[in-house]
């Protein structure tokens, strides 16, 4: 049960489309939603604020919002993922508002009913910001965290069972969104999160749903463009519209990306990727069952028509009948271990600069080898993000003490002091590494939300789990 204060909230005129079912279109109305709001959490009737709201981790961002790591302070036990959305529409494109679309479609499937799709707890206004806050429920991961991490630590020994534990429960996420007439159009691993106690897999961002009109939508642009199925970008393919054949193909291009840790036309522009759809075969790694691969091959199919016509047909296809019924012990053990090594091998290559440095400098000094561990640690503290390791309790290294080291006790007070400024030196070099990592980050983030919007969307900047 959710209860609202009731306010109010007009913004600027915006344009109505098929799938903003709002039926005044002269003004955005939040009549319903409040500065506060009181939900049930696991039997407990909570009530929440702005004010009451501690925001400790940005998860992930895109066009549309972004998502925030958040506790309620009067009940700090309940951690939740807040989702800030503009109440105010696009300048370049009134159609991109999203957060009528993201409410709505929250409130239609996100109550609980299906497991697969991520919980929707309340919503509530931020009036400072003009920002709609949709509180949600808190997932571990994200399945293209995830990818980055499993293949860095080369742990897809039980890759098949996984994906297709993933297939399974997306395509009952999707089939539930049908049964509302709901399109999700923005399938892609980002969207897809991960617990993994137990192991459960739920598709979660809904501000750019689609509702479906006699099992067909019309508007091609929604979504992220390297995930788009081709009729989504020639319109010539499909006439009459698409329907939920278009998330058929999202889900088993990412399922391909996960598989391979790559997209097969990562920063293509559409033309280019229709060019190369054409005489496009996909293909899977070997260490993935036949089943598998014909399942994925058949979500790949380039006319709507040659793939599944119903996502009943994927839950009983082969590859979902060798799915165990329950999660298996390699399922959940695989899920742990790559979750728990998330937060350091995310800034894997902050520490390769690390390394770098090191083969420059004496080896045989372990203050140095120690400055490389401690990388991983100065680049989260730098940036604010969480993560596990005693970093947290010491964020900001002390330099050496050579004049009380043994190991040392031979070296003239220059040497030393040598030694002290070498080590400063290289924490600051680790720190000018970060910043420019950064920087860049921003740089790619602005080269294609402006100069090269074909590109795929940056999700996320230095977010953690």
């Amino acid at each position: 049960m959710v209860i609202f204060d009731l306010v109010r909230i007009e913004c600027p005129t915006c344009i109505d489309e098929q799938t903003l079912p709002s039926p005044d279109t002269s003004s955005y109305k939040l009549s319903d939603v409040g500065e506060e709001a009181t939900f049930d959490y696991k039997g407990t009737p909570i009530t929440i604020s702005v004010q009451s709201l501690i925001e400790s981790q940005e998860l992930g961002s895109g066009n549309f919002g972004t998502v925030m790591l958040t506790e309620i302070k009067e009940h700090p036990q309940i951690k939740m993922a807040v989702k800030r959305l503009s109440l105010t529409p696009s300048h370049s494109n009134p159609n991109d508002y999203t957060a009528n679309t993201d409410l709505i479609t929250m409130r239609t499937v996100g109550s609980g009913l299906n497991p697969y799709v991520t919980k929707f707890y309340a919503p509530i206004i931020d009036r400072e910001v003009c920002q709609l806050l949709i509180c949600m429920e808190l997932c571990e991961t994200s399945m293209d965290k995830f990818c980055t991490t499993m293949h860095a630590m080369d742990k897809t020994q039980h890759l098949d069972l996984l994906l297709k534990r993933m297939i399974n429960h997306i395509a009952n996420a999707l089939l539930f969104l049908k049964s509302q007439n709901i399109l999700h159009r923005d399938v892609k691993p980002s969207n897809i999160l991960l617990n993994q106690n137990p192991v459960i897999f739920k598709l979660c961002d809904f501000g750019i749903c689609g509702r479906l009109v006699d099992s067909v939508t019309g508007t091609l642009t929604k979504g992220t463009r390297i995930y788009l199925a081709p009729e989504r970008i020639d319109g010539n393919l499909s006439p009459h519209g698409y329907g939920i054949r278009s998330d058929m193909w999202a889900l088993g291009l990412s399922t391909l990306e996960i598989a391979t840790n790559k997209h097969p036309f990562f920063q293509m522009i559409e033309p280019v990727i229709l060019t190369k759809i054409e005489t496009w075969v996909p293909e899977l790694p070997s260490n993935l069952s036949t089943e598998l691969q014909q399942l994925v091959v058949w979500l790949l199919k380039r006319q709507q028509e040659d793939r599944p016509p119903k996502y009943e047909n994927i839950l009983v296809s082969s590859a979902m009948q060798s799915l165990p019924t329950e999660i298996t012990k390699e399922e959940a053990d695989m899920v742990k271990i790559v979750i728990e090594h998330i937060p350091q091998l995310k800034n894997a290559n902050v520490r390769m600069f690390g390394v770098d440095i090191l083969m420059e400098k004496d080896e045989s000094d372990g203050y140095f080898r120690a400055a490389i561990d401690l990388a991983d640690g100065i680049y989260h503290y730098q940036f604010k993000i969480q993560t596990k390791s005693w970093f947290e309790q010491d964020p900001e290294p002390a330099l050496p003490n050579y004049d009380d080291d043994d190991d040392f006790k031979d070296l003239s007070p220059e040497e030393k002091q040598e030694k002290t400024q070498a080590y400063a030196r290289l924490l600051e070099e680790i720190r000018e590494r970060n910043r420019q990592r950064e920087n860049e980050a921003t740089f790619t983030e602005i080269w294609y939300t402006f100069v090269d919007p074909y590109a795929t969307d940056v999700d996320e900047r230095g977010s953690g789990k």
